[in-house]
């Protein structure tokens, strides 16, 4: 995993990580933790979850992970998430099994907004995550 690195402005504070190749969840939690410094604990489990259930998805079909991008905004608070991945040359025909549909709910729940874009052989998945006041 290339570093965290963290800019402070005005309006937001942002940080980015790449993963590649095999990685412990502990990589996307370190992650999430340095970009929520100081949110609400809750926020954070669900940034986590959020982000975790992201990257198993980028995984899944024999696609390869490319990268992972984070960034918090403060006015208005928020957390956006973008997950690469460059997908299989040839398709798996992975059925739509109880884990995927398991994890499609899991950032429908979670995410205030989620999509997918792609071009190529490269998918972005992205999710917005509003975050609360400290303390609510």
């Amino acid at each position: 995993m290339a570093p965290v690195s963290s800019t402070a402005g005005t309006s937001s504070v942002t940080a980015s990580a790449s993963l590649s190749g095999r990685f412990a969840s502990s990589a996307v939690r370190t992650a999430v933790r340095t970009v929520l410094a100081g949110a609400s604990p809750g926020d954070v489990r669900a940034a986590t979850k959020l982000v975790e259930e992201l990257v198993a998805d980028a995984r899944r079909g024999g696609a390869t992970l490319r990268s992972v991008e984070l960034a918090r905004a403060t006015s208005p608070p928020s957390l956006r998430v973008l997950v690469q991945r460059t997908e299989a040359g040839t398709a798996t025909g992975e059925p739509l099994t109880p884990e995927i549909t398991e994890g499609r709910f899991v950032v429908e729940e979670i995410a205030t907004a989620w999509g997918t874009q792609t071009h190529r052989d490269t998918t972005t998945t992205w999710a917005a995550l509003t975050l609360r006041r400290r303390g609510n």
